[in-house]
This record gives C-alpha cells, sequence and structure tokens, in this order.
C-alpha cells in the first residue's frame, strides 16, 4: 500500500520550520494557524511548502517546493 508522504508539506516560514500540513486540493494546503501565522494572526513573511514526493514513489524524484500564501476562510 502506498503511503500519503507526498501529500505532506514540510513548512517554512522566513527560512525556519516551522510545522506541515496537507494538500487538500490541487491548490490548498490545510494546516494550525500558528505554523503560518504569529500570535495575533499575522501571516509570517517567506512561507515555503516542500513536498518530498520521492518518500511516497521511490523514484528519486526531487523535492517540489513552491511559495504560499496565507488565506483564511476559504471554502472547498
Amino acid at each position: 500500500m502506498k503511503t500519503p508522504w507526498a501529500s505532506i508539506a514540510r513548512i517554512e516560514a522566513d527560512g525556519v520550520h516551522s510545522g506541515t500540513g496537507f494538500l487538500v486540493t490541487r491548490k490548498y494546503v490545510l494546516t494550525a494557524l500558528h505554523v503560518v501565522a504569529d500570535e495575533t494572526g499575522r501571516p509570517f513573511p517567506g512561507i515555503l511548502l516542500r513536498f518530498d514526493t520521492n518518500a511516497e514513489y521511490g523514484d528519486n524524484s526531487k523535492v517540489f517546493e513552491t511559495k504560499a500564501v496565507l488565506r483564511n476562510n476559504i471554502s472547498i
């Protein structure tokens, strides 16, 4: 059975690992607010998502990285 590791994002905020999130659609990652924002809800600068598809498929693929922005109150 394949594992869902490729759908788990390692999240960095301003160059520092801050947590993980889960790909829920092609465009959205679900995570806790404290991973991407300070205690007042202000987004951290430079949010980066890293997906390691090799962890699931074992095909020596590279880590996929993309920048992200905080959106709240999204309906899917």
